[in-house]
């Protein structure tokens, strides 16, 4: 095995876990590709711990208020791709504060803290997938 990257992810008083990736011996690693390697990490955490999870809780089930409005999915993929709130808005053509309560209010409608979570939420719940995360 070559250059590798693992993601470790942790769930105070629940569980931890991590997942690697390794490319070919004398290949190096695209920077590129780490923001996409992280989310699939995560992604694999949260099916596993799902499965898991699954003969002890039902699971959840997601509703129409958590689906997001366009807008709202537009920055969540500028997020998935690694970009700022700033740089988000400059794309968008709008307020970095409108980027970031774009943001802000997708994180609230899945009930998630932070925006890797909000990536891993829209990506299980199908209003993202990984080609809106790697395409440029």
């Amino acid at each position: 095995m070559g250059e590798g990257y693992t993601v470790p992810v942790n769930i105070p008083g629940e569980c931890a876990g991590s997942c690697s990736f390794a490319q070919p011996p004398g290949k190096s690693l695209s920077e590129s590709a780490l923001p996409a390697a992280h989310y699939i990490g995560c992604f694999a955490f949260e099916a596993a711990r799902r499965l898991v999870r699954q003969p002890h809780a039902r699971t959840r089930k997601f509703t129409a208020k958590e689906s997001l409005t366009p807008r709202q999915l537009d920055c969540v993929v500028l997020v998935a791709r690694g970009k700022t709130d700033w740089e988000a808005a400059t794309l968008l053509g709008v307020s970095q504060d409108t980027v970031h309560q774009h943001v802000e209010t997708a994180k609230r409608k899945y009930g998630v803290a932070t925006r890797t979570q909000l990536v891993i939420r829209a990506l299980f719940n199908n209003q993202l997938g990984f080609q809106d995360v790697i395409s440029r």
